[in-house]
């Protein structure tokens, strides 16, 4: 008996076996529609490719014809419509910004009788009066420059592909004029900013195009209320401590800063309270953990302070400060700054630990 015929199911009851009798029966009679469909197909192709010389077809185009039976329908019957719905597809699609020209118009009223009185109704308030730039062009203008950081030569040739002629010292002009006309609200917003009894603080570098050609390195300087979540910026000509002692005149609270040696002055008036950056303080014994292995206790320590900020950020302002009252201790319960101090410092090059 060859084994590897399929071994008949065992059937024990008369109903089952009458089943799978009419089931096999069904099977059988499709397969022979199927052998005698493509019996009638494999004659079709032999005649045409070994048949007479005009009746032959290239093997290519027989592999093509086999091809095409094997995915062939079956029967064609007439279609029956039915209503299954719709399908929905979404694509997100970009539509550019234009240019608009609003036009106001006002009427003019004069006396009939003695036409001396000449009345003209009064035009709606401007961003700025003298400009023919709108409030949502001016917007955009100091968006894009200043959030965006896309420099007023790029913004000009942006405008320039929508047909519109906008010259670089146009928008310069726009761009003080803004200025000058807000200075009112960065003036509101700073008393706010400066009446916080807690404020960061820090600077960096910016270049700035000189008046006469050339160009030089400026500072802007931060000054962010946390908790009054505003924000206030100062631009200053050099690094020196005249910018944030004027800035910071009439602040009487906490400052948290880097080592700013510019920032002692206000520290020694006693108004001001200095708070250290750890993650300046971090630096410096990442630094010296090249040269002395046992910094790495500080900066495990150091990490274990940033996992109860990750912690907290998401929570309310009195979970957060819980949160930060629980963190106090740290990291006096395992390693005072008084220990670091006694310790000699192996890095020549670094003021770690000693200086912390």
């Amino acid at each position: 008996m060859d084994a590897t015929r399929a071994r008949a199911p065992e059937i024990a009851d008369l109903a089952t076996a009458q089943a799978l009798i009419t089931a096999l029966h069904e099977q059988l009679a499709t397969s022979q529609r199927d052998v005698v469909s493509l019996r009638h197909q494999l004659d079709v192709l032999c005649r045409r490719l070994f048949g007479k010389k005009s009746e032959r077809v290239d093997p290519r185009q027989l592999q093509l014809a086999l091809a095409q039976l094997a995915n062939e329908p079956g029967p064609v019957t007439e279609p029956v419509e039915m209503d299954l719905g719709e399908t929905v597809t979404s694509k997100l699609e970009y539509e550019p910004a234009s240019f608009v020209v609003l036009e106001t118009a006002r009427a003019t009223y004069a006396c009939p009788h003695c036409h001396t009185g000449v009345v003209e109704a009064a035009a709606p308030p401007q961003a700025l009066e003298t400009s023919l730039a709108g409030a949502g062009l001016l917007a955009h203008v100091i968006v894009a420059k200043y959030v965006d950081h896309l420099p007023l030569h790029r913004l000009d040739g942006i405008c320039a592909r929508e047909g519109i002629d906008l010259s670089r010292s146009t928008l310069c002009d726009w761009v003080a004029d803004v200025a000058t006309a807000l200075a009112p609200v960065g003036a509101q917003l700073r008393r706010e900013v400066v009446a916080a009894d807690y404020l960061q603080t820090d600077d960096t570098s910016v270049t700035v195009l000189g008046d006469q050609g050339g160009s030089f390195k400026g500072r802007l300087w931060v000054y962010l209320d946390p908790l009054g979540q505003q924000v206030v910026f100062d631009a200053t000509a050099t690094h020196e401590r005249d910018g944030p002692a004027a800035w910071l005149a009439d602040f009487r609270g906490q400052l948290q800063a880097d080592a700013y040696a510019g920032d002692d002055g206000l520290y020694t008036t006693g108004r001001v309270v200095e708070i250290g950056c750890m993650a300046h303080a971090r630096r410096r014994f990442v630094e010296a953990f090249a040269m002395d292995g046992s910094a790495a206790l500080m900066v495990a320590l150091i990490q274990q302070l940033y996992q109860v900020e990750r912690a907290a950020a998401d929570l309310a302002p009195d979970a957060r400060a819980g949160a930060s009252s629980r963190s106090r201790c740290w990291p006096s319960s395992r390693l005072s700054a008084t220990d670091w101090r006694r310790r000699p410092c192996r890095n020549p090059r670094s003021v770690t630990p000693c200086g912390v």
